[in-house]
């Protein structure tokens, strides 16, 4: 067999494992859709929404959740996308519309959506505390970036600020990023640090005996393993479910 009859046959061998891969990739991304799909349906509702307009808008400039954008790669963040401005109940919300439908949405009337993840049941509570994961989710998106892309592990998180006071909030958000999370008894702590960095440069302050008087609370790591991938692999795809839809 000559060299070129050769490397033909290489390339056409390698170009039907290319094609097979593909095509098994398809499937399990057809599956998984397929998945996400049936358990949206499962869960959804109609609400009633005033659409107030419609447009095609740059992510940055769409007022859509700094959440959304985030979990957004980085190349897909400079297309527009179909955003429509909705008033629910007493709030205005800018909201990702399905491409198929965008442009027979209506402007400047009442219509029917269909939403998903809230069910009859769903009260205060459960909204509450919804929101309150979410602010675990989001700051540990941000912590387990900074750690991939500085290469550097966070072996523990310090905290303060008013939310530090809720104490489901920083062991949820210990659990979630299993390590512990110090919060000082000083929720505003970085309003402090200027005056502490003051007081130090004019030797008010000896630096080790400021830092050793400052009283913490420590949370440290109660879920297991199985339980915290199961929780955050289902914030990820619910974001996911966001930005495909």
């Amino acid at each position: 067999m000559s060299p070129v009859a050769i490397t033909l046959l290489v390339i056409v061998i390698v170009l039907a494992i290319i094609i097979a891969v593909l095509y098994f990739l398809g499937k399990k991304a057809q599956k998984k859709q397929a998945e996400q799909q049936e358990l949206l349906d499962a869960n959804k509702q109609t609400v009633s929404m005033l659409i107030i307009d419609k447009k095609r808008m740059k992510m940055k400039d769409a007022g859509l959740p700094q959440m959304v954008i985030d979990q957004t790669p980085k190349m897909m963040r400079g297309s527009k996308l179909p955003i429509i401005k909705a008033k629910v109940g007493p709030q205005i919300v800018s909201l990702i519309c399905d491409e198929k439908i965008f442009e027979s949405v209506p402007v400047k009337k009442e219509v029917k959506a269909v939403v998903s993840g809230i069910t009859r049941t769903t009260g205060k509570a459960e909204l509450v505390r919804a929101a309150l994961d979410c602010i675990v989710y989001q700051i540990s998106d941000v912590v387990n970036a900074m750690a991939e892309d500085s290469g550097i592990k966070v072996d523990e998180l310090r905290v303060d600020g008013g939310p530090t006071k809720n104490g489901y909030l920083m062991q949820f958000q210990s659990d979630i990023l299993d390590i512990p999370v110090q919060v000082p008894d000083a929720e505003e702590l970085s309003a402090m640090g200027p005056a502490y960095a003051a007081g130090i440069a004019m030797g008010i302050y000896e630096q080790t005996a400021l830092f050793e008087s400052l009283n913490r609370t420590r949370f440290t790591p109660e879920m297991d393993a199985e339980t915290r991938c199961t929780k955050y692999t289902g914030w990820k795809e619910s974001v996911g479910l966001v930005l495909t839809k």
